[in-house]
Formats: structure tokens, sequence, C-alpha cells
């Protein structure tokens, strides 16, 4: 049988700064409240809220998907 590609989105809330963010993995199990950094002040103490959602494809086809890229 024949295994769809899927990925999990951890939804993270930082209680340090209230920045809500979204991790894409193909390893969730290799993340969680104590390996996580906030992107916007650098808190890592593990005080972050999470949600994990299962969702179906692959991880580029949302990230970037059809986004068009920013200038860097």
């Amino acid at each position: 049988m024949f295994n769809e590609p899927a990925y999990t989105r951890l939804k993270v809330k930082c209680l340090n700064c209230s920045l809500h963010f979204i991790l894409c993995t193909s390893t969730p199990e290799r993340h969680d409240a104590t390996s996580i950094y906030c992107p916007q002040c650098g808190h890592h103490d593990g005080q972050f809220m999470l949600w994990a959602e299962r969702v179906s494809g692959l991880i580029s086809n949302d990230v970037p998907g059809k986004s068009p890229l920013l200038d860097s």
C-alpha cells in the first residue's frame, strides 16, 4: 500500500513575548518545548505552548509553495 507523504506543523506560542509561529517538520519526535527557540526574543527555556497538526503533502508544497520571494 502506498503511503501518502505528510509532515507535522508544530504551532507554537512563546510565553515570554507572546509570538505565535509555526515549525514545519518531518521529524516531530525531535522537537518539544525544550528544543525550540523563539525567533523573536530568543527565549529557549521551554516555556511554550505547543499544538501539533499532521498535514498531507510535502513541506515544500507550503513552504515556500507559490509565495513570492521577498528581497533578502
